[in-house]
């Protein structure tokens, strides 16, 4: 039955063409002693490409 449900959603969401997405993004990096992995993530995160992205 999950399945069928997510194949369901799956049909009904539309399908983005060209290369950019309308709207913005935001992507929450949840991190607490993570000093030494925390640049590499949130450059990965600003490094989006076809989409508005905004990093908390």
């Amino acid at each position: 039955m999950p399945a069928s449900i997510g194949l369901h959603n799956l049909r009904r969401l539309p399908s983005l063409t060209g290369d950019r997405a309308e709207g913005l993004v935001s992507v929450l990096i949840p991190a607490r002693d993570e000093a030494a992995n925390i640049e590499a993530c949130v450059t990965a995160a600003l490094a989006s490409r076809g989409v508005a992205v905004e990093v908390g």
